[in-house]
């Protein structure tokens, strides 16, 4: 991960606790202040690395989730790493980037520790029978691995990919009837980079798609879900004669049930729903932002990706001959998109938030 990309995940996070919301990621452990006690900040940092499985672990020192943004101490680092180091059995995971981030006129410290060589051990003080502890984070609370948790560290987990949203657009268009409906339809363009060999395959059922659609932060689930490479333009390929693969991805590729990611790509997402005709005009539709959101939950990964972002409303559509308003994704817009990672399987509560 470059630095750059270090200190936007670390500033996301901060604006997350500043607007009172849950950090929702399980990689991320907030620090008020630097740990005074190695022993116990040894055990802390091997359950949050284990319980990784694999994924990188970041620490911030200097932001609470009560109290916000306090800044961290002048600490020397060397140091303090190695008396939490010590009480490491055999290895200790890896630091692979130190940061500050300036935010609020104080500085935060990052720290992003690799947990590819999992299990770590730490030494039990006193020296008896029991000697070292496999340690594990349960939510907030340290607590010792269980035989299901080591079964997870023994069997080989997929790493879930690196995600970036290039593009996305919402469209809504009313439908006369009796009674009258809106069609909801948005599209995501993901550009997904895995980060090993293996292909990523991710089922279309194992998917959700929800919009904020209602002041307030009502959300609409969007069921019609459709995940596939980029396509070449119908016009380019209506030959009868000589048949043209649209398929414009040499590392993407898709069925009606799932895609298949075997390198670098850009993985299309479309979803759509019917809804109510909620009888508001056009003029006088309030939201000029609605929210999104995105769980995509590979095979084998044991996490989902979680994808959030926000679209502004367009004035002039890109469309005029579809649907009656749309919103989207402007590279000039102060709009952050932010990708999360959470063990375990699709939580429906993710439907808000």
């Amino acid at each position: 991960m470059r630095r750059l990309e270090l200190e936007s995940w670390v500033l996301q996070v901060a604006d997350r606790v500043n607007a009172h919301q849950p950090v929702e990621d399980g990689r991320v452990e907030l620090k008020a202040e630097w740990p005074d006690d190695p022993y116990r900040a040894a055990r802390r940092l091997a359950g949050h690395c284990n319980a990784a499985l694999g994924e990188p672990a970041l620490w911030i020192i200097g932001l609470d989730e009560e109290r916000g943004v306090l800044g961290a101490e002048d600490t020397e680092l060397a140091d303090w790493l190695a008396q939490v180091r010590g009480h490491f059995a055999d290895m200790s995971p890896a630091l692979l980037t130190d940061i500050n981030v300036p935010i609020e006129d104080r500085t935060l410290v990052a720290l992003l520790f690799e947990t590819d060589r999992a299990p770590y051990l730490v030494r039990v003080p006193g020296g008896g029978a029991v000697q070292t502890e496999v340690p594990w984070r349960d939510g907030t609370a340290v607590r010792s691995a269980r035989r299901e948790d080591l079964i997870r560290l023994l069997i080989p987990i997929q790493r879930l990919p690196s995600a970036k949203i290039l593009g996305a657009l919402l469209t809504r268009t009313r439908v006369a009837g009796s009674p009258a409906y809106v069609d909801w339809s948005l599209s995501v363009d993901v550009y997904v980079v895995p980060l090993n060999k293996e292909p990523i395959v991710i089922p279309v059922h194992e998917c959700a798609a929800y919009v904020d659609i209602a002041p307030g932060g009502s959300s609409l689930r969007l069921d019609n879900i459709h995940l596939g490479p980029q396509l070449r333009p119908l016009s380019a390929t209506n030959s009868p004669v000589f048949p043209v693969d649209r398929n414009l991805s040499h590392t993407v590729r898709s069925t009606p049930s799932e895609v298949i990611i075997n390198g670098p790509g850009l993985v299309c997402v479309s979803a759509s729903a019917q809804a109510e005709d909620d009888g508001i005009d056009d003029a006088h539709f309030v939201l000029d932002t609605v929210l999104y959101r995105l769980v995509l939950v590979p095979v084998h990964a044991g996490r989902h990706l979680r994808l959030d972002g926000a679209l502004l409303r367009l004035r002039e559509k890109l469309r005029p001959d579809q649907g009656d308003a749309e919103w989207v994704m402007r590279r000039d817009a102060p709009i952050r998109s932010s990708v999360e990672q959470t063990q375990g399987g699709f939580d429906p509560q993710l439907e808000r938030g």
